[in-house]
């Protein structure tokens, strides 16, 4: 059986390892859970061998900085993991109480701020006015309120969590407009994955001669750039617009490696395929 490492009693990680059985036809994935992003890393870092994907959640650009960073770690020992592709989820988040509880007793709302920050302006029209952001995602936020059982706190949470804690949901509709959230899986096995955001990504030793030498080659038009730090020496990533579909891009790839020869990695082109929806 092969094993796939997730976050543990992260809703939307444990999602998209089950994504991952439908999509490749498979039913066999044991998932593994770790305690943190942070954990997920070094536990995929020390015993890559024994995982065949990982699931790593990106918000903003740290779920892709973590993959590129495993990836360029693991570069001499890697045999055949990759970057495999990119997940778009799309998160439905809903205000939970505990049992008995009413919309107008809520004086507090928990949930991580990413969450918060979403659902400010409907919070504020259901007359929610104070939040608390100390749990690392919507999970921990339901198990929390749950666990104290107060009728004046509830949780901004998915319809997985909620449920999961025995919570009840306050209002019948989601707060959060449906904005895909991108997830990047580390694995053994290509899968037809894709980014929400068309991008292609490539990597190129950060020495300062050849930074300036791609970054002022006329074709090179770049949608992002950063640096992280690996085994493997200091690497500069660099993310275009579009994939290799669109002639553009193919010729920006072609004149960035051109340019760096050995000093350059290709880490993948993705596109959208289809979203997950919850």
């Amino acid at each position: 059986m092969g094993k796939i490492l997730v976050i543990d009693e992260h809703t939307l990680s444990d999602q998209v390892a089950t994504y991952i059985e439908r999509r490749m036809g498979r039913a066999d994935l044991e998932h593994i859970y770790a305690g943190s992003v942070h954990g997920l890393v070094d536990e995929f870092r020390r015993r890559p061998e024994e995982y065949e994907f990982c699931v790593l959640p990106s918000m903003y650009t740290a779920g892709a900085e973590y993959a590129l960073r495993l990836y360029f770690d693991l570069h001499e020992a890697r045999h055949d993991i990759e970057i495999v592709g990119c997940v778009p989820v799309v998160p439905s988040l809903y205000v939970w109480g505990v049992p008995g509880t009413l919309l107008n007793d809520i004086r507090v709302v928990r949930s991580h701020l990413e969450a918060l920050s979403a659902c400010r302006v409907p919070l504020k029209q259901l007359g929610i006015l104070h939040a608390e952001y100390s749990v690392s995602h919507t999970a921990a936020a339901a198990r929390g309120v749950a666990a104290e059982g107060r009728h004046e706190i509830a949780a901004l949470a998915s319809e997985h969590a909620g449920r999961h804690y025995g919570l009840v949901r306050l209002f019948d509709r989601p707060l959060n407009a449906l904005v895909p959230v991108p997830y990047f899986v580390l694995g053994r096995e290509p899968v037809s994955f894709a980014s929400a955001y068309n991008r292609t990504l490539i990597g190129i030793r950060n020495r300062p001669e050849l930074v300036r030498d791609v970054l002022c080659a006329d074709v090179v038009q770049l949608d992002r750039v950063y640096t992280i730090q690996t085994e493997d020496g200091d690497w500069l990533l660099l993310q275009l617009r579009g994939d290799l579909r669109t002639g553009t891009v193919r010729q920006r790839v072609d004149a960035i490696r051109e340019v760096a020869g050995r000093d350059f990695e290709f880490l993948g082109s993705y596109w959208l395929w289809e979203q997950i929806r919850l």
